[in-house]
């Protein structure tokens, strides 16, 4: 049987991957995000370069996705900037300044045993969950590959407030950031990152995940 189809109750984006690592049964893991698109021979691809590098995690240069055009997406542009070529055995020591811009889950194939081994699981009831699942799983990884080539599409929604995670003029929205960056200083301690590594993340968080709100706060009345 290739295919197995579960329906469970809905209890949020985290219970479900959650729920569906411990119950996958292949050699490897892909989060796809139901509203995303993903070309048609992209997990072969995948696969074939995680088995030829014997790769913790495979991750993907990907593209936004309009409603009448498709775009680079400025955090993929910052993070892989330097990459000019298809990485075969990274760590995110070797670099950080790019894995780091990288957060996602939906655009990496990660090897079910590493997931097992380190017990990685996302936090239910929290937004931008992928961030310090990505980043607990950059620093546990003895080897990442990264692809140039294109496999993942990432939709924006026409409508702003139809995604939760687009809404940044909302104040919820803001702390479910400030959450998430929280939590992922929780893992910069308890994993020893060093300065650098620190330094990088914290570029990030000022240039990016919290500048956000700032050229939005001032639209909110």
């Amino acid at each position: 049987l290739r295919v197995r189809v579960f329906h469970k109750e809905n209890g949020g984006v985290s219970k479900a991957r959650n729920w569906g690592i411990e119950n996958a049964q292949g050699d490897f893991l892909f989060f796809l995000d139901s509203d995303d698109y993903i070309i048609p021979d992209s997990y072969e691809k995948l696969y074939r370069i995680a088995k030829n590098n014997h790769s913790d995690i495979v991750t993907t240069y990907s593209m936004r996705l309009r409603r009448y055009n498709i775009t680079d997406s400025l955090i993929f542009k910052k993070g892989y900037k330097n990459i000019n070529e298809n990485l075969n055995s990274i760590t995110l020591e070797n670099m950080p300044s790019e894995l780091l811009w990288d957060a996602f889950v939906w655009n990496k194939l990660f090897k079910k045993e590493f997931i097992d081994k380190h017990s990685l699981k996302f936090i239910p009831h929290m937004l931008y969950e992928d961030i310090p699942f990505s980043l607990k799983a950059f620093a546990l990884a003895n080897t990442i590959s990264v692809s140039k080539d294109i496999f993942y599409y990432w939709r924006i929604r026409g409508n702003e407030n139809s995604s939760i995670t687009q809404q940044h003029k909302e104040f919820s929205n803001f702390k479910s950031r400030l959450k998430m960056i929280v939590e992922s200083c929780n893992i910069l301690n308890n994993y020893n990152f060093n300065d650098r590594l620190k330094n990088e993340l914290y570029f990030r968080w000022i240039d990016y995940d919290l500048m956000i709100y700032l050229k939005k706060f001032h639209f909110v009345p």
